[in-house]
């Protein structure tokens, strides 16, 4: 099994997707899990303390509106 989660930026958004991921790996013997994330030091740092592999992409936060503003373009 293959599974890519992406997630990051703050510790809200990582930290879940490495539970999801702690247990995908105990219940799928083999799985290979990839993070995708921010380009941010601290995540790369986190993952590797807990063994997971990863790539980063450049991406930035919704201003203003957020997912509303993004939404009705």
């Amino acid at each position: 099994m293959r599974v890519i989660i992406a997630g990051g930026g703050t510790g809200g958004h990582l930290f879940p997707g490495v539970a999801v991921a702690r247990e995908m790996a105990r219940r799928y013997e083999g799985a290979e899990i990839l993070f995708v994330t921010g380009r941010r030091e601290i995540e790369s740092e986190i993952l590797r303390r807990y063994g997971f592999s990863q790539t980063s992409i450049m991406v930035e936060g919704m201003k203003g509106r957020g997912w509303k503003k993004g939404a009705m373009v």
